[in-house]
């Protein structure tokens, strides 16, 4: 599994682009379109910090549901199996 810095940026360090062809211009360009809320509380309880684990999971689990209807419906199976090589 690559990190998270590594699937943003590519392996060259450059922003990557989109499928359309649109690149991502600016760190600050990348937040405005995450989906996971980012949390930068003084301080989280642990069983906190396990809940908004749990819930970023589920959410993480129907973007990639929702990623992967798309590519069934548009018939692009190279991006369906790199979906199902990090189960």
């Amino acid at each position: 599994m690559t990190s998270l810095s590594t699937d943003i940026t590519g392996p060259t360090g450059k922003l990557r682009s989109d499928s359309d062809g649109n690149s991502r211009r600016s760190i600050g360009h990348i937040g405005r379109l995450q989906r996971l809320l980012d949390n930068d509380a003084e301080y989280v309880t642990p069983l906190d910090m396990l809940a908004e684990l749990r819930d970023d999971n589920k959410q993480l689990g129907a973007n990639l549901r929702e990623t992967r209807g798309l590519c069934d419906e548009h018939g692009d199976v190279a991006s369906v199996s790199l979906l199902k090589k990090d189960r």
